[in-house]
């Protein structure tokens, strides 16, 4: 029964939308100077890059862990928790960059001193780890949760585990797991339930509506806790989309919240719905009505 369900949250977590709003969130204070880009084509042929990440002013200093890694072009790629991370998943990741590079129209248009590869994981790939020592390849931790791998290409490689990353600013990504923290999770609501910019409201929705589906049983306990102020800090959050709710009825986002909203806000979903409803029949009919009268 319990494989059932995992398998079931496998296919319904959109991991990859969380972590893009996650990853735009970290860098948030730096959305004019970097270019963030999905699912990047590297050809005609369906070979595509999780993420881009281009710095666009490249002599901006980011001032966090990762982004003191940065170089003018990032390769970025993510695993979700469900995901295996081994030594073929590393070179596939290492052809994709190559093959950014080589593809490039101009000869040396993105010299190898200006690009990294960034692989993104939750826990620590031990596994691996032990495999690139087997294969004569050296790895240190130069901070909390960042991996760097050298002798395997001349291209700056980490491996960052978002598990082990201890900077305020990362638990965004921290709680895109199975076993996030409570703490984290309270902090980035409340946090996030004070945003104004439409694009980071949007970017926190992906992030909570992952953490909220492999978390279930901590937001239940939340909503005990801390019912009233969790939410109203998760209503600022949602603003935009509950207010599309009233006018469509019950929109996708709404329902896939409904594991973190209390029984009384399902209730008053539900009659802005049939109020919703009831307001399109009264139109249809008012419609018709001078429809008869023109006639």
């Amino acid at each position: 029964m319990n494989n059932k369900h995992n398998n079931k949250q496998k296919d319904q977590i959109d991991w990859h939308s969380g972590f893009a709003g996650g990853l735009e969130l970290v860098f948030r204070d730096y959305k004019d100077q970097l270019s963030i880009e999905r699912e990047h084509s590297l050809s005609k042929q369906p070979l595509r890059i999780d993420f881009l990440l281009l710095k666009l002013n490249p002599g901006i200093i980011i001032d966090n862990a990762i982004g003191r890694l940065f170089k003018t072009h990032n390769i970025i790629e993510y695993k979700n928790p469900y995901d295996e991370l081994n030594i073929d998943t590393l070179w596939k990741v290492i052809g994709y960059a190559s093959l950014y590079k080589g593809l490039s129209h101009k000869n040396n248009k993105i010299p190898s001193t200006e690009l990294t590869i960034i692989v993104f994981r939750h826990s620590k790939p031990t596994a691996l780890l032990s495999q690139l020592e087997k294969d004569g390849f050296n790895f240190t931790n130069p901070s909390s949760g960042i991996y760097s791998v050298q002798g395997i290409i001349s291209i700056p490689l980490y491996i960052i585990i978002t598990k082990e990353l201890q900077e305020d600013i990362f638990k965004v990504l921290r709680i895109m797991s199975k076993d996030a923290d409570i703490d984290d999770i309270k902090a980035f609501i409340t946090e996030a339930s004070k945003y104004t910019f439409p694009g980071d409201k949007g970017n926190a929705n992906a992030v909570l509506q992952v953490s909220s589906m492999a978390n279930e049983k901590l937001f239940e306990e939340m909503k005990g806790e801390n019912e009233n102020m969790m939410n109203e800090a998760l209503r600022r959050i949602m603003a935009d989309d509950l207010k599309q709710a009233k006018e469509e009825g019950i929109s996708e986002t709404t329902v896939k919240f409904t594991t973190i909203i209390s029984e009384k806000d399902k209730t008053i979903a539900e009659k802005d719905s049939t109020i919703a409803e009831k307001d399109a029949q009264i139109a249809e009919l008012l419609a018709q009505l001078n429809a008869k009268e023109k006639q």
